[in-house]
């Protein structure tokens, strides 16, 4: 399967960075905080119909084309609670009828506490997806053995070399490739490769899409956002980046 995203910018986006619940305003319980940039309440380009976006804090890649690279701080953000998270999704919840909740990042499954903000929106919602560079492979195969319906979408930016250089991860490739084949394993159905298209991968996105074989094949062009500090993000070779999605069209439309 393949999906083509545009990505311009998110329209009528609404950041919001929110303390942490005062002691007297929310129930007691056990959850822990974590750090969570921010939440937006109409997401558009994070998955298909009108998305709740978490945004986790934290991440140890360096991607060359990172949107929002203030968030790869492992101690920015806000301290929030799961439950605060949901509360935060049940005042818009009308909103995400045709659409859904999508957790990125940052890398969500730096969170040790990422299945407790799951279990919580899982009340309202069956329709989550995840966007993971795949290198927490343990904690991805132990959510997905909890939540076999949910959704993972696995970063990978091009063949081993181009994923590697771009990412600034040695192994990232092969590490990505294999936690998606893992979960292939465990008859997981809802899954696939994200790739962001720019200058520096774009030769490699029909190889990649025929690796990819039954896999969802979504892919995004190189963007900035608005709501985060990036604004340099720019397709430089752009006939050259166009006759490669040209390529791929045809091979769809011969298969």
């Amino acid at each position: 399967m393949f999906i083509l995203s545009y990505i311009p910018m998110a329209i009528l986006a609404f950041e919001q960075n929110f303390d942490i619940l005062k002691p007297n305003t929310r129930k007691e319980h056990n959850f822990m905080q974590g750090r969570i940039h921010s939440l937006e309440s109409f997401g558009t380009v994070d998955g298909p119909g009108t998305r709740f976006v978490v945004f986790v804090q934290g991440c140890p890649m360096r991607c060359a084309y990172c949107h929002n690279p203030d968030t790869w701080a492992m101690n920015g953000g806000t301290l929030m609670e799961p439950e605060y998270v949901y509360e935060q999704y049940k005042r818009n919840e009308s909103f995400y009828k045709n659409g859904g909740i999508t957790v990125t990042g940052g890398e969500p499954f730096i969170r040790e506490d990422l299945p407790q903000i799951v279990r919580e929106l899982y009340k309202k919602s069956d329709r989550i997806v995840i966007s993971t560079n795949g290198f927490f492979t343990e904690r991805i195969e132990a959510l997905c053995r909890e939540f076999p319906n949910i959704g993972i979408r696995i970063s990978i930016e091009g063949l081993e070399e181009t994923n590697n250089k771009i990412r600034g991860l040695e192994n990232g490739f092969q590490r990505g490739l294999s936690t998606l084949r893992k979960l292939q394993e465990m008859g997981m159905r809802d899954i696939g490769f994200g790739m962001t298209v720019q200058d520096m991968n774009a030769a490699d996105l029909l190889p990649l899409y025929r690796l990819s074989g039954d896999l969802e094949f979504a892919t995004a062009s190189l963007h900035n956002s608005f709501y985060f500090v990036e604004t340099g993000n720019i397709i430089h070779e752009r006939a050259m980046v166009a006759e490669n999605f040209e390529a791929l069209i045809n091979e769809l439309l011969r298969s």
